[in-house]
């Protein structure tokens, strides 16, 4: 379909070119996001990997060793679902143990740690999510 303009003649149906370097960016962005998701592993492939690190211990454990009292202090982070546990055979200097605890309710651990008189304490880590959001959200407009 073509239409007559100032006896020139203008083909609508043509598409329209975009600008050497325009499509030279949008190549490029494409072709780093494509690398970018084959060199990082997804979070599911993470999670799924054992955990081969020996300063930590699993929920189960860490309820027997609280009731054991062997337990001196326990720093519950709800943000990251974690808790730091100081051990009393480990020296101050050690790092704490690591336990991943369950994401909505962690009564029990609150319970037996009152009764067994361990230090408890619950101090929330800084919530990078809504950052994150933010950032993957830009990456996506732009490309």
């Amino acid at each position: 379909m073509t239409k007559q303009v100032k006896n020139q003649a203008i083909d609508l149906s043509a598409k329209p070119r975009r600008l050497p370097f325009v499509q030279a960016a949008t190549g490029t962005a494409t072709i780093a996001w494509m690398m970018l998701q084959t060199v990082l592993l997804p979070p599911a492939a993470l999670a799924q990997q054992p955990n081969q690190n020996q300063n930590t211990l699993s929920y189960s454990d860490l309820i027997e060793r609280v009731e054991a009292g062997q337990v001196r202090r326990i720093q519950v982070d709800p943000t990251r679902n974690v808790a730091q546990v100081q051990l009393e055979n480990q020296p101050e200097s050690a790092p704490p143990k690591e336990v991943v605890l369950f994401t909505t309710n962690n009564d029990e651990l609150i319970e037996v740690a009152r009764e067994n008189s361990v230090e408890l304490e619950v101090q929330r880590s800084a919530d990078t999510s809504i950052v994150t959001s933010l950032l993957t959200h830009a990456l996506l407009a732009f490309i």
